[in-house]
């Protein structure tokens, strides 16, 4: 079977790739890549004069790390494995094409593709043909803010776009950058008479906030007049609502957008008066269920964690214990260890839903009648009328409701409680967590946890015994799966207890960044004052969540940029926790491969952490050094769990 790999070479000066034919059943190492590579670039060197044209390249220059062996060239991972080279002796080389009508429009097509994922990438072709699309050139400067470029460029632009609004914005703010405000107010002045751009009368709103705050006034309320839906308008309209104490009016403004709401928790944390106001509007508010989960959801990824309770709290019982709403609150109720609390209002879900037939038709009933029953007090009755024995229904997962699947989340929220504090629930009881149904949809809420308790519940490892001293893990929920197994250090036996926090990432903790998860781990961490054992399994929802979206988002050039920072991050976490406990001792958990998609960000991060490990003389557990990136990746069996746990156990013994 062969297949393609991109094979490039970047650096300031000169760029190149080419793409190579290979055997994907056939390992291929980076020398033969790179001795057929280098026989292609010095052919083209060779051919070419010195000004020719050639291709335009796609990748920033950054520190780039030559890996020995590229393995099985599957390309359903990320980066298509691109092999990417540095070549310092031909970096005198000069690009500057001459193209032709035809070609720059080529460069164009493909500036236009690389316009949202790659930004600089696209630069470099809109370069080759500026003249053929000097618009979007000038809009790719403003979004790279190559400020110094544009403001070289603005007499010119005025010139061509007498009349465009779009290149008006752009040169204003470049004077802004300059700190040239009364040429940057001109010229907003100026684009008003042809054009009414709720964009420009933001600016001239915030331009004139300190010399003329009625003229300010005037501006915003127009612009939210004729543009309601822009979130700057909106901010800019809820800052002039809160300086008149007109909450309720801001607050419905703060709905419009997103932005607008994430402006409005931030400002809680400015003004604890506006929290409470805050509360008293979503108490006489009429908002539907699934916009209330949206919300609290939101609230509690920026940090507001006690409204987003609240608002948890009252849909729930507003809504009669609605599932959607339900899991959401299970959710943050775990994460913040309020079992109590949980312990109440699951056992309250759980007798309000056992007559549901949505629940009977999912196989549930049985499982909701036993957790009623063990938290109710008495774990060997079915609280329901005659005991009767449910029918098993046969299903199909594409068919659900969403209705449905909340139930089954909630389902594994509460199974996930009760083995946290060490309580076995027995497979049979959960017919309806099947293996089918956990690789489904893994974009839903809880498709991680699903997935961990189909390996949880097919383990007949006894659970907690509370005679030795304790160790905790806290981590994402794959801290689950090492839960309740035996640390020996020296002559000691610790039991590892699971501190959960679900979703939780590297990257949510980084310094700066306000949210309920890092709330959530840090008060975790302090709370625990017995273990003289931290063990920290972090990293999976990095691994195939973060790293994706940062690159999508143009935050990377590269997976190894992404991964590098992400890893700074976790180090970072750990000095400030051994700065606050130096008694304790930290070890770090590798991330557990369980998404083939994702296994190569798996073995880099791993790789990455394990050297970082070695370096701050910190113990990682080196389960999965000896398989490559796509050798190994978690299933949803008992054989996977078990190789796991082999693989684990000898870690555990510290001598």
């Amino acid at each position: 079977m062969t297949g393609e790999i991109c094979v490039m070479t970047i650096n300031h000066q000169f760029s190149f790739w080419y793409v190579l034919k290979v055997d994907e059943s056939k390992s291929i190492t980076y020398q033969y890549l790179l001795e057929r590579y280098m026989a292609e670039l010095y052919k083209k060197i060779a051919n070419c004069p010195q000004n020719a044209k050639t291709t335009v390249y796609t990748l920033h220059p950054s520190e780039i790390s030559q890996k020995s062996q590229v393995s099985n060239l599957q390309m359903k991972v990320p980066m298509n494995c691109e092999l990417l080279v540095r070549i310092d002796n031909i970096s005198k080389i000069k690009y500057e094409p001459n193209l032709s009508e035809s070609e720059a429009y080529e460069c164009i097509r493909k500036a236009e593709i690389h316009y949202f994922d790659s930004p600089w990438a696209s630069l470099k072709f809109f370069k080759c043909a500026p003249q053929y699309s000097i618009l979007q050139y000038v809009k790719l400067l403003f979004r790279q803010k190559k400020w110094n470029k544009l403001h070289d460029m603005s007499s010119t632009l005025l010139k061509l776009f007498p009349k465009n609004a779009d290149i008006n914005y752009i040169i204003a703010k470049t004077y802004e950058a300059f700190h040239d405000t009364s040429k940057a107010l001109q010229i907003y002045k100026d684009t008003l008479q042809f054009s009414d751009s709720s964009q420009i009368l933001i600016e001239c709103t915030k331009l004139y906030a300190n010399s003329d705050a009625y003229l300010s006034t005037l501006l915003l309320n127009h612009t939210l007049y004729s543009d309601s839906t822009d979130p700057n308008v909106i901010i800019q309209s809820m800052k002039s609502l809160f300086a008149d104490r007109k909450y309720s009016e801001s607050f419905d403004a703060a709905f419009r957008s997103q932005k607008s709401l994430i402006f409005l928790i931030k400002s809680f944390k400015k003004n604890e008066q506006l929290s409470k106001y805050f509360i008293q509007f979503f108490r006489e508010s009429k908002i539907p269920v699934k916009e209330c989960a949206e919300l609290a959801s939101l609230f509690y990824a920026h940090g507001a964690v006690l409204e987003s309770l609240y608002i948890c709290r009252r849909s729930v019982e507003s809504s009669n214990y609605n599932p959607i709403i339900v899991r959401v609150y299970f959710t943050l109720l775990l994460n913040g260890g309020l079992y109590k609390t949980f312990t109440k209002v699951s056992n309250e879900f759980a007798h309000k839903v056992m007559d549901e037939d949505s629940i009977l038709q999912i196989n549930l009933f049985e499982f909701y009648s036993i957790y009623y029953g063990v938290t109710f007090g008495n774990p060997f009755i079915i609280p329901h009328e005659s005991e009767k024995t449910c029918p098993k229904y046969l299903y199909n997962p594409d068919e659900l409701s969403e209705i449905q699947h909340a139930y089954i989340d909630c389902a594994c929220a509460m199974a996930s409680f009760l083995f946290l504090i060490g309580y076995k629930i027995d497979l049979n009881i959960t017919p309806v967590l099947s293996t089918k149904l956990f690789e489904f949809n893994k974009n839903m809420l809880f498709w991680q946890l699903r997935y961990l308790l189909a390996i949880l519940f097919t383990s007949s490892e006894n659970l907690f015994d509370p005679s030795p001293p304790t160790s905790i893990i806290i981590g994402d929920e794959n801290a689950m799966i090492a839960a309740y197994q035996t640390l020996i250090v020296g002559s000691e036996k610790f039991a590892i207890i699971p501190n959960v926090i679900i979703d939780l990432s590297i990257w949510k903790l980084r310094k700066g960044h306000k949210n309920g998860h890092k709330n959530s781990f840090w008060s975790r961490i302090e709370a625990d004052d017995e273990s003289t054992n931290i063990i920290l399994e972090l990293g999976n929802v990095d691994c195939e969540y973060e790293v994706p979206r940062l690159l999508k988002k143009n935050k990377f050039s590269t997976v190894d940029g992404a991964i590098k920072e992400i890893t700074n991050i976790y180090f970072h976490v750990i000095s400030k926790i051994k700065n606050k406990f130096p008694s304790k001792r930290i070890i770090i958990h590798p991330v557990i491969p369980t998404n083939k998609y994702c296994s190569a960000i798996v073995y880099e991060f791993n790789r990455q952490i394990r050297v970082k490990a070695f370096e701050n003389q910190i113990l990682f557990l080196d389960i999965f050094s000896k398989f490559g990136p796509f050798d190994i990746a978690m299933s949803n069996s008992k054989a996977s769990f078990s190789v796991y746990l082999n693989l684990l156990k000898p870690w555990l013994v510290i001598k």
